[in-house]
């Protein structure tokens, strides 16, 4: 049976009517099983039956029973395998449950079966895309609207297909069409907006923000996603203030406490984004992040073990998360426990090893420890990563010179001014190793620099002509 489904709302309205007319029996009559001599007249065939339980199931899931409503299209499919419209609405059930693979099956079985069907192409595109697979989710797009033409719905989905594979543009493109064909779409605006962050187009995107809010305004994400605009580009107050509103909308939205934390604790109110984290890890306790953030604001304040120990919940809750373990060694280290941060750094570095910080901080944990040799290599590597790294080279430069490379410690030195000429513990420090290496005027030169920049260096002079005097 090839029984195309039409659109969502218009196949729940047909289901209900079936339901309320009692499923084509007379009203005078009540329902019960044909006597046996009216069996020819009554029987009805396995494809009436089947489809029969699709509108019932239709029904079912326009209620929220999407757990009955595959039982119903269970038994359809046992009657009539061949029923698109039975593998189609089975689809949008395990979707809602967010059996999306099983979703992708189904629309798959429905297109074999009806190619022509364009809202399972649809659902089969929005489904691939929250699993990730934005390309073929494009192509089940493209297909849709070559089968139904220009649809808000069907444009708005490719824009977000459009939007995991980063096009940014081509996001843009579809979400104008579909703000075309649905001038009321607020979720259309939001997206929209979403693309225009990430070319850097704050301004408009808080126009579109604002125009998605204006439409739905009860919308917690809405104002969310401008209060996250408005810290990009480093309004905190006003993104607070956005915050609040997502809040009013929904007191039970985990993120907006989140991120609310987020700008109090670029606002130096340190106990305030704490509340709010705790809030948000109340609403979410699975949330790396909020742990991850709270920590953050922890270690701001100076409490080590606190952060030490909100960087270890969120390695728990997410033990791929790079920089919870580099925060944690940090807070280790600031602790002492030495041996503790560079087991973080290890895994930070195993996680992200193209990250420069991680490998500069185990190098200084390696130096407390006495390992010189190993903080050399990662002090190396360090730099390799990120050449304008000022702390690395300063570091290597302090440890080649503790190691008696003073030719190295100068070099170091040397780039660390070129880098910052205004970098005075650069100036003090090559000044001592050209003393050492019998450079007394470069050395004088580092110290006239220090002068004119209004240091006093009365006491380094003298702490030279000392070390002069010795060699």
């Amino acid at each position: 049976m090839r029984v195309r489904p039409a659109r969502l709302a218009i196949a729940v309205a047909m289901a209900a009517a079936a339901i309320a007319l009692g499923c084509g029996q007379a009203a005078d009559e009540p329902a019960g099983e044909p006597s046996p001599r009216d069996q020819s007249v009554f029987a009805e065939s396995d494809e009436a039956a089947a489809e029969r339980l699709v509108r019932s199931a239709a029904g079912l899931e326009a209620q929220g029973d999407v757990r009955r409503a595959i039982e119903v299209l269970d038994r359809a499919l046992k009657l009539d395998p061949d029923s698109a419209a039975a593998h189609y609405h089975r689809g949008n059930a395990r979707s809602g449950l967010d059996d999306l693979e099983g979703a992708v099956a189904d629309y798959g079985e429905a297109i074999r079966i009806d190619p022509g069907m364009a809202e399972a192409y649809l659902r089969r595109g929005v489904a691939r895309s929250r699993l990730g697979r934005f390309e073929l989710a494009v192509e089940d797009l493209d297909r849709a609207l070559a089968l139904s033409g220009p649809d808000a719905v069907a444009h708005r989905a490719r824009g977000l297909a459009h939007y995991g594979l980063g096009d940014w543009e081509a996001a843009i493109e579809d979400l104008d069409r579909a703000i075309e064909l649905d001038p009321g779409l607020a979720a259309a605006f939001n997206d929209r907006a979403l693309a225009l962050v990430n070319l850097g187009r704050h301004t408009e995107a808080i126009e579109d923000f604002g125009r998605a809010i204006e439409l739905s305004p009860d919308t917690a994400v809405f104002y969310d996603n401008r209060g996250g605009t408005w810290q990009a580009m480093g309004n905190y107050v006003w993104a607070v203030e956005d915050y609040d509103r997502a809040i009013g909308a929904d007191p039970s939205f985990a993120p907006s406490y989140e991120n609310r934390g987020n700008a109090y604790r670029r606002l130096n109110e340190y106990a305030l984004a704490i509340r709010d984290y705790d809030e948000a890890i109340r609403l979410a306790p699975w949330s790396a992040s909020a742990y991850f953030n709270r920590g953050l604001a922890h270690g701001l304040m100076g409490e080590w073990e606190a952060a030490a120990r909100d960087h270890g919940w969120a390695t728990d809750r997410n033990p791929f998360h790079a920089d919870a373990h580099h925060h944690r060694a940090r807070a280790l280290f600031n602790l002492g426990d030495l041996e503790a941060a560079v087991g973080s750094l290890d895994r930070a570095i195993e996680l992200q090893p193209s990250w420069a910080e991680p490998h500069h901080d185990r190098a200084r944990a390696r130096l407390a420890l006495g390992d010189a040799e190993g903080a050399m290599a990662d002090l190396d590597r360090a730099i390799e990563l990120a050449p304008r790294f000022v702390a690395a080279y300063l570091n290597r430069a302090g440890a080649a010179y503790d190691a008696g490379d003073y030719e190295q410690a100068a070099a170091d030195y040397t780039e660390v001014i070129r880098l910052n000429p205004e970098a005075l513990e650069a100036y003090e420090s090559r000044a001592r190793t050209y003393a050492v290496l019998g450079l007394d005027e470069e050395a004088r030169a580092d110290l006239a620099t220090l002068a004119a920049m209004g240091l006093d260096v009365r006491e380094l002079e003298a702490e030279l002509a000392d070390a002069g005097a010795r060699r």
